[in-house]
């Protein structure tokens, strides 16, 4: 998965511009959360506890923004997309899904790598594995950040 993830990574690479900004996602989360819970629940930022300023959060999630390196990421990693053989994996259904009717679109590699963890279901060392293996591949940011 790993070479998979880096392949993606240096041959697929996006325009600056196209994909939702971290902003955009953080102010959509509220939303799908209402949505998976089928409730109203309150907005993220009041709900994580204690006063937050929402301006910090927006201030972080801007200058994390300037360290996302857009590539057409797969966005689709379950285990039914994925073919074993004896030797290797193979992906399929790979081609397009940046390009889906969403607000997600284009993003960082860290993105497929977040959504392995997810779907998938890696352990915190499995997810460590992936980090590390992506780095010695030349991509990615530290390990030690996974998770």
């Amino acid at each position: 998965m790993a070479e998979y993830l880096a392949f993606r990574a240096r041959h697929f690479t996006a325009a600056p511009d196209s994909g939702a900004s971290t902003t955009e996602l953080f102010e959509m989360m509220p939303c799908n959360v209402r949505e998976a819970r089928g409730d109203a629940t309150p907005p993220l930022l009041g709900a994580v506890g204690g006063d937050v300023d929402a301006d910090a959060v927006r201030a972080a999630l801007h200058r994390a923004g300037q360290r996302v390196r857009r590539v057409e990421t797969d966005n689709r990693l379950h285990r039914w997309e994925w073919l074993a053989g004896p030797s290797r994996l193979l992906k399929t259904d790979a081609v397009d899904h940046a390009a889906a009717h969403d607000l997600v679109g284009c993003q960082d590699i860290a993105w497929d790598v977040a959504g392995a963890e997810v779907e998938l279901g890696l352990s915190g060392a499995e997810a460590l594995h992936l980090a590390t293996a992506m780095a010695s591949h030349g991509v990615g940011g530290d390990p030690a950040c996974s998770r």
